[in-house]
């Protein structure tokens, strides 16, 4: 994948490698938000990365780490270590939440008829 120049601005800035880049890309969980993918560990990656036989320092380092990518054109946007949760993109969560009402309340016709 490309980085951009401010990625690779960013990455000298906060001493975050292509290897850290790389572990969370490949093992991290994926969020959509105004058409870039972030990527971050959960709890279920930290584990696979353990069991990858990942040193625990390099671990460590990269729990609190995020990447901001472009998927289309490959390119690295951003890195940086977060301090509070990522928040979710309220314009698809509320989509799929008009989904889930509208499909509960078709169920609920279903069962009246």
């Amino acid at each position: 994948m490309e980085l951009s120049k401010h990625a690779e601005v960013r990455m000298s800035q906060r001493g975050i490698t292509n290897e850290m880049v790389n572990l969370i890309i490949r093992f991290g969980n994926a969020q959509f938000h105004e058409g870039c993918k972030i990527v971050s560990l959960n709890k279920k990656a930290l584990k696979n990365l353990q069991v990858q036989n990942i040193s625990q320092k390099i671990i460590d380092k990269i729990k609190a780490l995020y990447v901001v990518y472009r998927s289309k054109k490959q390119l690295i946007v951003t890195t940086a270590f977060r301090k509070k949760r990522l928040k979710k993109d309220r314009k698809s969560f509320q989509q799929l939440m008009r989904k889930k009402e509208k499909w509960r309340r078709s169920l609920m016709q279903e069962r009246k008829l």
